[in-house]
């Protein structure tokens, strides 16, 4: 454990939080006011998605998610130390990481599902002989609101990419937390409907003592999107069998 100031400056690295969704074309809605984008996702079988920050009637900054047009993969955005919203890909970290909530708008709310495959991972680098098996990383926590219903996915039906990526993200010395759910949009409204809250994978005060395992510790996050008319397996794997998606450093 540590107890100095000193040894919690710059403890943890950001990396790139990107979030992948397959075959989609990708317009923008631009807002007089902020100049701030939003993204539409528009996905194989007719669902288009547009998706917010959970802050975003409130802070139009937080649109959530970066994604250039035509783009497969882009940026979650993240703040740190209680500073603004941001899509950089290298912060550094002294005392607290929020990643933005999300909330979604179908162009037809009735009928669509969204499937939301989550991940956090945490590398220890403080020292060669510690592992992070007593790293607590919070839970995924997803909310409903408006009439929607969120189900948790069974790890017997992830599909074959969402199984393939934790197996290339699992390691001894590496704490992966998994979600995946797929969320119901409602019946009879038409707006934003709010899925996955704000989430704060770390926050210590300067003052405190900090867990050692967060020391100099790479933090990444990804968040997948797949959109669908019908809830169903086979559509869900044959929907993401051509996306890619990684942490990238």
């Amino acid at each position: 454990m540590f107890n100095s100031k000193a040894s919690l400056m710059s403890v943890i690295a950001l990396s790139l939080l990107f979030i992948v969704a397959m075959g989609f074309t990708i317009t923008y809605a631009y807002f007089t006011a902020t100049r701030t984008t939003v993204t539409t996702l528009n996905f194989h079988g007719g669902t288009a998605l547009t998706v917010v920050g959970a802050e975003y009637d409130t802070n139009p900054n937080n649109v959530g998610l970066s994604i250039a047009q035509n783009a497969k993969t882009g940026q979650w955005q993240s703040k740190t130390d209680g500073g603004s919203w941001t899509t950089s890909n290298s912060a550094v970290v002294n005392s607290s990481l929020v990643l933005s909530g999300l909330k979604v708008k179908a162009a037809q709310n009735s009928g669509t599902y969204v499937r939301v495959f989550v991940a956090v991972k945490v590398d220890n680098i403080s020292t060669p002989e510690t592992t992070d098996g007593n790293l607590t990383v919070p839970d995924l926590t997803f909310v409903t609101e408006m009439g929607s219903s969120v189900a948790t996915v069974e790890t017997a039906y992830y599909t074959n990419k969402e199984r393939q990526f934790i197996s290339s993200n699992t390691s001894s010395n590496t704490t992966l937390h998994i979600q995946c759910v797929v969320v119901t949009l409602p019946n009879n409204y038409t707006g934003f409907v709010k899925f996955f809250d704000d989430y704060t994978v770390f926050n210590k005060s300067l003052n405190e003592v900090q867990d050692a395992n967060y020391q100099f510790s790479n933090i990444s996050a990804m968040i997948m999107l797949t959109s669908s008319t019908s809830n169903r397996f086979d559509i869900w794997q044959t929907s993401q069998e051509d996306s890619t998606y990684s942490f990238t450093y």
